[in-house]
């Protein structure tokens, strides 16, 4: 059999990310199909893009949830207050930021942030949205800025669209939120772990996957070169033309998540690491203010963030 050139390993990955993305439970065996390679080909670098985050297993994230919010935080001791903000049961996760904010914290209970150390403010704070993840194409940097650039340049008018969801709670049992809670970071794990501790019946299971994208989003990643080769750059603005904002940033060879606190837009960009990258984001982002596309604009670079264990 002919080995793989890095371009040809670095397209299959690709292609399995596609795959997944279409079709999150889809078999190794029936992406071979697709793909046209062996199945064992396939399993190799399937195992060996999830081991070097170039992708990562399907998540879920329930649509907009009615208790759940979300606040960009000013503090005069970042890190002090993030140590403080693990301990607080309501805390889902937090994010450390250098820019206009210093802390992202997601919450399902009422926290009072005024009671944290060196507490200075809150940037934005409100109901927190259902969060995207387009699809990725296969694509380098240099074109895909071309062409967001020249979109920006031709366009002449840009329509009023916006992401509408309802804060809703499922309608599910007790079963139904085991299941979840079980395939929450990882749909692609296997039910048969959950049946053996809990004896859900796989009626109940397929229950459940049929309803699973009216309450749910799943969301796919991918990092071409595995997701620590990249910063994370956070901007958050107010825009009447979300499904728009969206569109353009979906062009870029990474994953770009979409989400909203309160009437603020986040876009959260992988940008390869050093100034040059950031510079040409930040011509964009430049391009939408004087356009009038977004207004209200701040930004910020991820430090580092933390997730409450299961």
């Amino acid at each position: 059999m002919k080995r793989l050139t890095e371009e040809e390993i670095k397209y299959l990955k690709y292609q399995i990310y596609r795959s997944r993305y279409d079709d999150p439970w889809i078999s190794d065996t029936k992406v071979a199909q697709i793909v046209n390679h062996s199945v064992s080909t396939v399993n190799r670098y399937a195992t060996q893009a999830v081991e070097e985050e170039v992708l990562w297993n399907p998540q879920l994230r329930l649509h907009s949830h009615p208790a759940k919010r979300g606040s960009l935080l000013l503090f005069s001791n970042k890190q002090k207050a993030y140590d403080e903000l693990k301990n607080h049961p309501g805390i889902l996760y937090l994010c450390m930021y250098q820019g206009h904010w210093d802390i992202m914290a997601v919450y399902n209970e009422p926290v009072d942030f005024s009671t944290v150390s060196g507490f200075k403010g809150e940037v934005a704070e409100g109901p927190r949205g259902t969060t995207l993840t387009p699809q990725v194409e296969y694509t380098s940097w240099e074109r895909c800025f071309k062409t967001i650039e020249s979109s920006l340049e031709h366009e002449r008018r840009i329509e009023e669209s916006k992401f509408h969801y309802e804060p809703q709670l499922p309608d599910w049992d007790e079963e139904h939120w085991k299941i979840f809670n079980y395939f929450k970071f990882d749909v692609r794990k296997k039910i048969n772990t959950l049946r053996k501790e809990t004896l859900i019946s796989w009626r109940k299971y397929e229950e459940w996957k049929k309803m699973l994208k009216d309450h749910c989003t799943i969301l796919s990643f991918y990092f071409p070169e595995g997701y620590h080769s990249y910063d994370c750059f956070t901007f958050c603005c107010k825009t009447a033309s979300e499904k728009y904002v969206a569109e353009l940033f979906s062009t870029l060879p990474t994953t770009s998540v979409f989400h909203r606190i309160g009437d603020n837009f986040l876009v959260d960009l992988f940008v390869p690491k050093g100034h040059e990258f950031l510079r040409r984001i930040s011509v964009v982002t430049s391009l939408l203010i004087e356009k009038g596309i977004i207004h209200e604009y701040l930004d910020g670079t991820v430090l580092t963030s933390w997730q409450r264990p299961e």
